[in-house]
Formats: structure tokens, sequence, C-alpha cells
């Protein structure tokens, strides 16, 4: 029985290809914290205004605040102007 040994051929990704995508990803998670950060800017102007809030609104402000997630979607419905209630 005879054994024959294969070699995997490696694709070299360019170091330009990799500063793309780590310039990608950063812009992203910029992108998110942005967002995050808008709806935390709107928590803080509807608990600040004199027009008093909802209960949805505070249950959103404060989910949005503790879970980033919830913030970063509500934050990009704001920039839409689909998120302003």
């Amino acid at each position: 029985m005879s054994f024959t040994r294969r070699t995997v051929t490696r694709y070299q990704v360019s170091d330009s290809s990799d500063a793309l995508g780590a310039l990608g990803c950063l812009g992203f998670m910029i992108l998110m914290f942005a967002a995050w950060a808008t709806h935390v800017v709107w928590v803080i102007g509807k608990l600040a205004g004199s027009a008093g809030v909802t209960g949805g609104q505070i249950v959103l402000g404060v989910l949005g605040s503790f879970v980033p997630p919830v913030g970063v979607i509500h934050g990009v419905m704001i920039w839409f102007g689909m998120g302003m209630g």
C-alpha cells in the first residue's frame, strides 16, 4: 500500500486587502457606536424634555441603553426618520 503526499495550495491575501478589511471593520464599529450614542442622546432629550414620556419610551430608553444592539437598531431608525417616537 502506498501513500501519496498531497500539498494544499494556500492563497495569500495582500497587505492592502488586509488593511482595507480592517478599515472596513473599524468603520462599521464606529458606525454602530454612533447609532448607539444617537439613541442615548434621544433618551436624554426625552427625559429632560417638558413634553413627558410614555411607558414605551421609557422601556425603549432603558433597554436600549443597557442592551446595545437594541439601542443601535433604534439609533439607525432615528437616522432614517422612523424611530423618533
